[in-house]
């Protein structure tokens, strides 16, 4: 398996559970690593 030591992770605000974000924790407990997190906000006005 590849071994990812650098993760973006994209956060939805509509949801409270944020699987994305539970998985890259659990992947970079596993191996090592450094997380960023993405807030995606979509403006109606563009």
């Amino acid at each position: 398996m590849t071994h990812y030591r650098n993760l973006i992770v994209a956060i939805d605000p509509n949801e409270e559970d944020q699987a994305a974000l539970r998985r890259a924790v659990y992947l970079v407990r596993r191996n090592g690593g450094k997380i960023k997190a993405f807030l995606p906000i979509y403006d109606f006005f563009l």
